[in-house]
């Protein structure tokens, strides 16, 4: 995002890493582990929300799914790749990724 702020959010749970991230590519990861979510920011654990019960709100829509867009702003700049895994990475897979 341009305030350079990367979360991760659910219906019921949020997750956010407030330091702003140096120039260039960067590779950025949102695992939901469990009742808690993990954000990953070049391979490593930059933030992960408290354990909460699984959400009781329903999440299943016909609704796109957006990516990159904030609450008040959208990200001004270029994804290269996004990929959608059918189950939670362990943190080596997730630097696995990177390289």
């Amino acid at each position: 995002m341009p305030s350079g702020r990367v979360y991760c959010l659910e219906v019921g749970r949020c997750v956010t890493w407030d330091e702003t991230l140096r120039p260039g590519w960067r590779h950025l990861a949102a695992v939901r582990r469990g009742g808690r979510l993990e954000l990953f920011a070049d391979g490593e654990l930059i933030a992960q929300s408290s354990a909460s019960e699984a959400a009781v709100h329903g999440i299943s829509n016909d609704r796109p799914l957006r990516i990159g867009r904030g609450p008040h702003d959208c990200f001004n700049g270029r994804i290269r790749d996004v990929r959608i895994q059918r189950r939670a990475l362990s943190a080596s897979e997730v630097r696995d990724l990177i390289s």
